[in-house]
């Protein structure tokens, strides 16, 4: 069992102090910020965003089966000799793979990023913090967790009020 604490900062400085600064057996989960904040997603350690790979294989499949359809009905199942011109044109087959090849992939980097995020949510503990609607407007918050048996909360509690949290409040994940 994890013990998770959000803290709320005053300013960017006091959040990426409060980053950087807490103890060993500690990890800063998440940051919530009105703006963003220039190395933050490094020092949290977050992983490059993986939606492209969806997008890009959407792209391929859908642009490639598209293409193929056309190349097989005009020139396999109904082949048209129209004033000797080729059965297969490339320049004029690759519009449409294209567009809908785009299509695809944007609605399955849509669908990955809801995935991803867990939305639709439509509630989170989070919400629940009285301050918490201010991470949109002026406040900056950062949900650090500690190991329950190996680590002391107080410990973490101490450390953020030491790097200018105004306020810390446990939440339950």
């Amino acid at each position: 069992m994890t013990v998770m604490l959000l803290a709320e900062f005053r300013d960017a400085e006091a959040l990426g102090a409060a980053v950087h600064g807490l103890p060993p057996g500690a990890r800063a989960h998440d940051a919530y910020t009105p703006f963003p904040v220039p190395g933050l997603a490094e020092a949290l350690g977050q992983p490059t965003s993986r939606i492209r790979i969806p997008m890009f294989a959407a792209f391929v499949l859908i642009a490639g089966g598209a293409y193929f359809m056309e190349w097989l009905s005009a020139v396999y199942l109904y082949p048209i000799n129209a004033g000797g011109r080729p059965l297969h044109s490339w320049p004029v087959f690759v519009l449409f793979p294209f567009e809908i090849g785009v299509l695809a992939a944007a609605v399955a980097g849509l669908l990955a990023l809801l995935w991803r995020s867990g939305l639709p949510r439509l509630n989170h503990p989070l919400f629940d913090v009285h301050r918490f609607a201010a991470a949109s407007q002026d406040r900056f918050f950062l949900a650090a967790e500690a190991p329950a048996p190996a680590f002391d909360a107080r410990r973490l509690h101490a450390a953020l009020v030491r790097h200018g949290a105004v306020m810390v409040t446990e939440v339950g994940l």
